[in-house]
């Protein structure tokens, strides 16, 4: 668990599928499908979430972490610290592909669950305007977050806007990695 770090407000609207980004990518030297076979034979999974907060003693502010999370038998304990450690900070954006690939992947779940989450979605929309964690929320994973994803994957299919984005996705890496 680490803190989310000081980000611009576009970096902070990017952390959502940086945290599914990180740990779908190739790491060091193996691509994202090299990666996942080291992965599976480790780990039952490998995920990351970030998760922000109101803080208890004045509400306007908030406060987030950044989490790593690995499912797998307690005997492969010490070579799932390992995954984890070399995953993370090896962690690669450079499989343009992939990314556009994971995007697509994620907007189409997004589009895909509207109607089946549709009150948990409209309470989003209600509760946006009355604190900046609910505002947070519907730019995360409301309407607003979905129509921003739409953007995203038609932007992307530009090269340079795909390779900006990655670029992006780097940055934040690097911001989170080198925290106190």
């Amino acid at each position: 668990i680490m803190p989310i770090p000081e980000l611009t407000p576009e970096q902070f609207d990017l952390l959502p599928l940086y945290s599914t980004c990180v740990t779908e990518m190739g790491v060091g030297h193996r691509n994202y499908q090299e990666t996942q076979l080291w992965h599976s034979s480790i780990v039952g999974s490998y995920s990351a979430s970030t998760s922000v907060r109101s803080h208890r003693e004045d509400l306007s502010k908030l406060h987030g972490n950044i989490s790593l999370a690995c499912k797998g038998l307690a005997s492969n304990q010490q070579a799932m610290s390992e995954l984890m450690q070399e995953s993370f900070t090896l962690a690669r954006f450079d499989e343009l592909d992939r990314l556009k690939e994971l995007i697509a992947q994620i907007l189409t779940h997004k589009e895909s669950s509207v109607v089946s989450n549709g009150h948990v979605l409209a309470m989003m929309a209600a509760s946006s305007e009355i604190s900046p964690y609910g505002h947070l929320q519907q730019r995360w994973g409301g309407m607003t977050g979905l129509s921003t994803l739409k953007k995203l994957n038609q932007a992307i299919s530009s090269d340079s806007a795909l390779a900006e984005l990655a670029e992006q996705l780097k940055t934040i890496h690097q911001l989170v990695l080198n925290q106190p």
